[in-house]
């Protein structure tokens, strides 16, 4: 009886593998990055992002041009838009890519800033306590993008990874830039 069981073991067993091959794609939706060995890192919708980004905190008006004025790998870079930018966060269910937060490039007035855009605790992300990829240096920072509240003038969206909170302030406030191009 026991050698007849591990025969229908092995034979419901065969043919079946195991992928042991390592995987950069930390994040649960889909969007790992693969370093490209050139201070960039491409992530699975196609986007390229910086992977340094600024040195320092700079006002929206700042990280705007530090973007354009960007010439790593061949330039063509941008501030990312609030939709771009919220593809980096990583456990944060609220603000994930296709989160409840209604905050994105098509809501971007005071009222899509709702509790689901805030919900997550501080230094519990997944990433030592971050909520941006493993494979970007500096994630648990706040970061600009590139959309403007349009019902709030001198105020811009930006994501702060140190709770995966999508947000907006004043432009005259210090948050730092990450660049994209597609």
């Amino acid at each position: 009886m026991r050698a007849l069981s591990l025969l229908l073991l092995l034979v419901a067993c065969s043919g079946t593998t195991t992928d042991t091959t390592p995987t950069t794609d930390t994040d649960t939706s889909g969007t790992g990055l693969v370093d490209n060995g050139d201070g960039t890192a491409t992530a699975s919708d196609g986007l390229v992002w910086e992977v340094d980004g600024s040195a320092d905190g700079l006002r929206w008006a700042e990280a705007v041009t530090y973007c354009e004025e960007l010439t790593l790998a061949g330039g063509g870079w941008h501030l990312p838009s609030l939709t771009e930018l919220r593809t980096l966060i990583r456990g944060c269910e609220g603000t994930v890519t296709d989160g409840e937060c209604p905050a994105s490039d098509t809501c971007d007035d005071l009222s899509c800033r709702a509790a689901s855009c805030y919900a997550c605790a501080a230094d519990a992300g997944p990433t030592d306590g971050c909520y941006g990829p493993a494979e970007l240096p500096n994630t648990c920072e706040a970061y600009w993008s590139s959309l403007e509240v349009s019902d709030d003038a001198g105020s811009a969206w930006f994501v702060s990874f140190v709770d995966g909170h999508v947000y907006s302030y004043g432009v005259g406030n210090s948050y730092y830039a990450r660049c994209v191009r597609s």
